[in-house]
């Protein structure tokens, strides 16, 4: 119960809260682009097929990982990142898309909470934080 009090907390939620500003931003800005573009696009069809909404969900969910370990190595005031802080990232990452998705922001919902979300966090974070699993 003490290591859980030693993590740094505070890094972690501005991480991960940068992480999701950032996506749910690009989120409204990509379908204000295809409220633009029209429904006629070809990208709008491929979006609208099962497997390119999978595609493009788990895409979301690898960009708020990815972006979550890059936000923590650049602000969060850190001596070393583990496996241990990894994964309090995605605790943190998981609490902060709940929030933003209780929060009506049109959009195609690439900053949500579902499986394939969740899914493509753990893939994210661990792959860009490959270089800490070790220590």
């Amino acid at each position: 119960m003490n290591a859980l009090k030693q993590l740094p907390w505070r890094s972690l939620f501005l991480a991960a809260l940068l992480a999701v500003l950032i996506v749910k931003s690009l989120d409204f800005a990509i379908a204000q682009a295809i409220a633009i573009v029209g429904p006629d696009a070809a990208i709008f069809k491929l979006l609208v097929t099962p497997a390119g909404g999978l595609l493009l969900f788990g895409c979301g969910g690898l960009a708020v990982g990815g972006l979550g370990v890059l936000c923590l190595e650049r602000i969060g005031n850190l001596r070393f990142i583990n496996a241990n802080i990894l994964w309090s990232l995605i605790l943190c990452l998981l609490i902060v898309l709940w929030l933003a998705s209780n929060i009506p922001v049109a959009g195609l919902g690439l900053a949500d909470l579902s499986q394939v979300h969740f899914i493509g966090v753990l893939i994210g974070v661990f792959w860009q934080g490959r270089i800490y699993w070790r220590y």
